[in-house]
């Protein structure tokens, strides 16, 4: 007497293509995962098969501040003229410049582009 299968999901097979005979979960070959990775797997499973690197970057923002205001006060710019030319306040800029805020990429492109400077220059300094 034959007994039905059973999918044991719990082996580590996700689809009832990927079981073999019995509910044992087929044999991956060599190729399996590159062959997923040439396919387009989803971001969390690259990053769990190493291809993409899980980094984030930390950004000190009193350092970001710090720079801003360098850089702003060499080129002779008052806070005004500043939020003037980036479109933001000038609290937000005084709160930037102190390290008490963070600011969106836009606006961190605008202070960059209204000093004439570059975001590496900012984030990382000379």
């Amino acid at each position: 007497m034959h007994r039905p299968v059973q999918w044991n999901y719990a082996a580590g097979a996700k689809r009832k293509s990927e079981f073999g005979i019995h509910g044992c979960p087929k044999e991956k070959t060599p190729g399996y995962y590159q062959k997923q990775k040439e396919d387009g797997a989803s971001p969390a499973t690259k990053r769990k098969w190493g291809v993409v690197p899980n980094k984030v970057m930390k950004i000190n923002y009193t350092e970001l501040g710090k720079r801003i205001k360098q850089v702003r006060e060499e080129r002779e710019i008052s806070q005004e003229k500043l939020a003037e030319i980036a479109g933001i306040l000038i609290q937000k800029v005084s709160e930037i410049e102190n390290g008490k805020t963070k600011m969106k990429l836009q606006e961190f492109m605008n202070i960059a582009d209204a000093l004439d400077t570059t975001i590496d220059v900012l984030l990382f300094g000379k």
